[in-house]
């Protein structure tokens, strides 16, 4: 039985947290492509997850802030977006307190 789309990022978000870079940068980019034309919202935001994680494989890319922007509204499964959160430059400036 296959697995499902989730966990197929799970398991790529495994290889990248046992440092197998480059094993979780192709599973990224070939799950980025296999959602790419999707109409299930779902689908589109783990097309949006794969590219902002892919993005934060690459040195200097703000591409990860536009995908977790796009991904905001897209109207998904909850449980999706816990599972999978992505944060935007702004929302990291809003949670920045001030000196005092």
């Amino acid at each position: 039985m296959p697995l499902r789309a989730s966990d197929r990022v799970d398991r790529a978000m495994l290889l990248l947290k046992a440092q197998k870079t480059r094993e979780a940068h192709t599973a990224f980019a070939a799950l980025r492509d296999e959602f790419k034309d999707s109409e299930n919202p779902n689908l589109q935001y783990l097309r949006h997850f794969c590219t902002h994680q892919l993005s934060l494989l690459t040195p200097s890319s703000g591409q990860w802030s536009y995908e977790a922007k796009q991904a905001n509204g897209i109207v998904c499964r909850p449980s999706l977006k816990r599972r999978f959160p992505m944060v935007t430059v702004d929302e990291i400036h809003e949670a920045i307190q001030p000196r005092r």
